[in-house]
């Protein structure tokens, strides 16, 4: 069948900072290869460097969702935070600018974080469920697929 190389394994020293270092700068957590989205906000199917498939089982996106409302909702409620204190200090302070903010705050973190919210929850998942042999396999053999220009 031909010779493979030896990417397609989990190297020892992949542990979980160095996955999720991987995953916040939107690489592969397996490999550390990039160019894993289509476009910002969709994913390709494999990674194009190791064959690793991104969407393992069904409903696998719930971490990276929770953590990306985690985040938006920490910034909003510190913003809250914030302004309480200064209509505490100040009551006549106009509300319209701060509304402004907490709609931004509410809406572009959340949009400018997805991708790696992404990325970290598959260094996560990851992490706790290593692949199995069947997916090592799996990997490889899409790997060698891409290389021979299939899907």
């Amino acid at each position: 069948m031909g010779t493979s190389s030896t990417v397609n394994t989990i190297k020892r020293d992949a542990g979980l900072l160095t996955m999720i270092w991987r995953g916040v700068r939107i690489r592969c957590p397996r490999c550390g290869g990039g160019k894993l989205f289509k476009s910002f906000f969709k994913l390709k199917e494999r990674c194009p460097t190791c064959g690793y498939k991104i969407v393992r089982e069904e409903g696998f996106w719930l971490g990276g969702y929770v953590m990306n409302v985690v985040i938006g909702e920490g910034l909003l409620a510190i913003y809250l935070l914030i302004f309480a204190a200064r209509v505490i200090a100040n009551p006549d302070l106009h509300i319209r600018p701060w509304l402004a903010g907490a709609i931004a705050l509410a809406i572009i973190p959340p949009a400018l974080f997805f991708p790696m919210s992404r990325t970290t929850w598959m260094a996560m998942d990851l992490q706790m469920h290593p692949l199995e042999p069947y997916e090592v396999a799996e990997a490889d053999l899409a790997l060698e697929d891409m290389k021979r220009g299939g899907s």
